[in-house]
């Protein structure tokens, strides 16, 4: 599962983490700016990764996203279930605390014992990374990966 910030930039460093994680299936949100729309455009040019992209339902308010958030862990787990594939979460994150569909998704990956890596823009301090390791060690994570961009 991938997820980022709206204001993400950096391609090449998406781009990388996908080819070294090699990802079957991408199932990422449908944010027209940011990392969205970077997860979903290598991931549909890649001919061994399926694409699910999950839309908002922003007529149902401002908790779309994270009901869509919700959706996108349930189809990973489905389909960690029925494909015997092990899911993830990578994120590219911006250093937001707060309201943070990003790192709502980090955490929802990490209560149900997913791996997660992160990768972290020009706006994200070393104390930042360190606080998300610390915010989501306590939810089962095993072994974070913190992949600084810089």
């Amino acid at each position: 599962m991938c997820t980022g910030s709206r204001v993400w930039e950096d391609r090449d460093a998406i781009a990388a983490a996908m080819r070294e994680t090699s990802p079957a299936v991408v199932i990422a949100g449908d944010c027209p700016r940011g990392a969205d729309p970077m997860f979903a455009d290598i991931a549909r040019h890649s001919a061994e990764c399926e694409l699910i992209v999950k839309r908002a339902d922003w007529s149902k308010g401002r908790g779309a996203g994270m009901k869509r958030n919700a959706e996108m862990i349930a189809e990973a787990e489905r389909i960690e279930v029925e494909r015997g594939m092990y899911a993830m979460v990578l994120a590219a994150w911006d250093g937001k605390r707060e309201h943070s569909g990003t790192l709502d998704c980090l955490r929802r990956g990490a209560q149900v014992g997913w791996t997660w890596r992160c990768l972290s823009g020009p706006g994200v301090k070393p104390m930042d990374m360190a606080w998300l390791g610390r915010h989501l060690r306590g939810k089962r994570q095993q072994q974070p990966t913190l992949w600084p961009t810089r």
